[in-house]
């Protein structure tokens, strides 16, 4: 409506501002879905080509086993006990692909609630796909799903963890760069020890549930 005011004494004139809303309405609905809409991807589809998502400041739903909980969000991963996929919109599968990690953190900003927040639930997320860490240092920041909407369990079955990372594939990693474990960010590994070279001048302290 332009603010003029229009009295409808006419036939023709009701006709056109009748025909003309719906396509007003239209409109509006149109750009409303558009600027909601949110892709729906296998986490692995996320974790691809790292630290560069392709799905890097968009808007992106997907699922997993919740595997672990910290004090703003925790970690899920696809099912390590289900048939590979590649396609990217089956969820909760893993890939063929070493190069693409299978899980992601997703931050909620507060304590998450253990309705959905509890190892071993499978959960559906929606949120924004961004990179984020206290390191100062671009390079050192991970990827992550900054949620939207309340996450939401599944089902109620509690699945079995996906199976860890072994030692020998971190061993087998490209070596001598930083960020050669990147493919396997937000995973489960095994690591049986850890040789340190020098400080880093920091310390992560998070309690896990």
């Amino acid at each position: 409506m332009t603010g003029k005011r229009h009295t409808l004494t006419r036939r023709s004139c009701s006709m056109r501002a009748i025909a003309r809303f719906p396509w007003t309405a239209l409109l509006i609905l149109w750009f409303a879905g558009a600027a909601f809409s949110q892709t729906s991807v296998n986490i692995h589809a996320i974790q691809a080509n790292l630290p560069n998502s392709p799905y890097l400041g968009q808007p992106v739903s997907t699922e997993g086993i919740v595997t672990a909980v910290l004090a703003d969000g925790f970690y899920i991963e696809n099912s390590s006990s289900t048939p590979t996929c590649t396609d990217p919109t089956v969820l909760n599968c893993w890939d063929t692909l070493v190069s693409t990690s299978e899980g992601i953190y997703v931050f909620t900003g507060t304590a998450p609630d253990p309705a959905y927040a509890t190892v071993g639930n499978l959960v559906s997320v929606t949120g924004t796909v961004t990179i984020s860490n206290t390191s100062a240092d671009t390079a050192a920041q991970g990827t992550e799903i900054q949620v939207n909407t309340t996450p939401t369990r599944v089902d109620a079955i509690t699945y079995p963890l996906p199976a860890t990372v072994p030692s020998s594939a971190l061993a087998q990693a490209v070596t001598g760069v930083f960020g050669q474990w990147l493919e396997f960010e937000g995973m489960r590994i095994n690591v049986s020890s850890l040789t340190t070279t020098s400080s880093t001048s920091g310390t992560v302290a998070q309690p896990l549930s």
